[in-house]
Order: C-alpha cells, then sequence, then structure tokens
C-alpha cells in the first residue's frame, strides 16, 4: 500500500473514531497529531508524510492547522478511488 493510501486510510479512520463533531461525513479531528506522529503510525518518513499531507490539502480532503484538523472523508475516498 502506497503512503499516500495509508495516510488517507489512516485519517478517516481517525475521523470515524475519534472526532469531535461531524456535519455530513465532515469531521473535526479533536486529536493533536503532528505528522511525526502519523509517520511513525504509517511506516513513513515525515517529509514523505507531509507532502503526501499537503498534496491532499490542495485536493480538498483535509484542512489542517496548529490548532485543528478537519477531515472531509467522502472526499478522501474520492482521491483514493482514483
Amino acid at each position: 500500500m502506497s503512503v499516500r493510501n495509508k495516510l488517507i486510510y489512516t485519517l478517516c479512520y481517525f475521523a470515524r473514531r475519534f472526532s469531535s463533531d461531524d456535519i455530513v461525513d465532515i469531521y473535526k479531528l479533536g486529536l493533536k497529531l503532528t505528522h511525526q506522529d502519523i509517520s511513525e503510525m504509517i511506516g513513513s518518513t515525515r517529509e514523505t508524510t507531509s507532502i503526501e499531507f499537503r498534496k491532499l490539502m490542495t485536493e480538498g480532503g483535509v484542512i489542517y492547522n496548529r490548532t485543528q484538523c478537519v477531515i472531509n472523508v467522502p472526499r478522501l475516498e474520492e482521491i483514493q478511488n482514483k
């Protein structure tokens, strides 16, 4: 499985499992995770994870800043199925 697919799978899992609220499959993640934390979980480097994360942000799957992470699960699944 590619780093991109591992990242998408992990983000969707966290969104469904640990979100603080949801609005039609858009989840605000209540966990404070760094790119390094996620990298270690998916077996990737922080640099590669950060690159893929930025791509997902550009494609509309994730909104991320230092205070929150909003995950659009349907959009991530659409990106993954391309």
